[in-house]
């Protein structure tokens, strides 16, 4: 029995200085490295068709619906999503471009906007605000650029549940000079569903136009989505994600996204995380 339980000890010991950090792999939706002319969308007459952010507007917002279908690699084996990464391009824009981008991840069972019977108007997704997340400041000189990524880093991995993703996003423009729409493009690939649906405006934030409710006609969505590279890690750590969630404090936020002290919290529905976990909860 003794030796059973050194034999344990030894193993336990030795396995830290074993771990190897996963390997990050990568796959496309679209063909990322080298978009062809059937997935570059240049116009089509409508400026709020560039997506995930529309560079004309000085706030813009997207919400995109990528399938199980688009994401098999992932399902190959349990999966950790840890980065996504857009691409542009540009013909002829002449300005440096500055902006403050967020961007949330969630699994989900959802697939496409669907028309409110009552309003007649398609509706947001409602995201969790607490789902990994990553905020970037941007800044592309548009008199030079050909190609450009838009690399976003989680601030933590999104465990991938096998089913659909929805991508939440949005902009600020800080820069003074207007972009040019007309010569600015995102590469996006067509679809058979209502999987993009986008808001840009000069006056009001996306989270306002989010909050409201509200969507244009010229804003209702669109059956393509943007060429997207996801980087990911294989395998699950399960253990050591349990013990990290104990450990970690708990923390309150509201609907918006705003953390709020759990001792003074006025009655409404809330989002509690601790660690990797969130539930919705509500105070009475």
């Amino acid at each position: 029995m003794k030796h059973s339980l050194l034999a344990l000890f030894i193993a336990a010991i030795a396995l830290p200085a074993m771990a190897q950090d996963p390997e990050v792999k990568s796959f496309t939706v679209g063909n990322f490295d080298e978009p062809t002319a059937e997935e570059a969308r240049e116009g089509d007459g409508s400026w709020w068709e560039r997506a995930p952010f529309q560079w004309y507007s000085v706030y813009s917002g997207n919400q995109i619906f990528y399938t199980a279908d688009q994401l098999a690699p992932l399902a190959e084996a349990p999966s950790k999503i840890t980065e996504v990464a857009f691409k542009y391009g540009d013909d002829g824009a002449f300005c440096v471009l500055e902006a403050d981008l967020n961007l949330l991840i969630e699994n989900t069972s959802a697939g496409q906007f669907y028309k409110n019977p009552d309003t007649q108007q398609y509706e947001w997704y409602t995201y969790d605000p607490t789902a990994p997340s990553s905020a970037l400041k941007y800044q592309v000189e548009l008199y030079y650029m050909e190609d450009q990524e838009i690399h976003f880093v989680l601030d933590r991995p999104l465990e991938y549940a096998g089913e659909n993703l929805v991508i939440t996003l949005w902009s600020q423009r800080t820069s003074d000079e207007e972009v040019n729409s007309s010569v600015t493009l995102t590469y996006a690939v067509k679809t058979n569903a209502y999987t993009n649906m986008s808001y840009g405006d000069d006056y009001d934030s996306f989270q306002a136009c989010y909050d409201s409710g509200v969507q244009a006609d010229a804003q209702a969505p669109r059956k393509l989505v943007p060429v997207v590279k996801f980087y990911y890690t294989e395998g699950t750590d399960a253990i050591a994600s349990v013990a990290a969630d104990t450990a970690a404090p708990a923390r309150l936020y509201n609907l918006q996204g705003v953390e709020v002290d759990p001792d003074n919290a006025p009655a409404g529905i809330y989002i509690r995380r601790q660690g990797s976990t969130a539930t919705k909860i509500s105070i009475r």
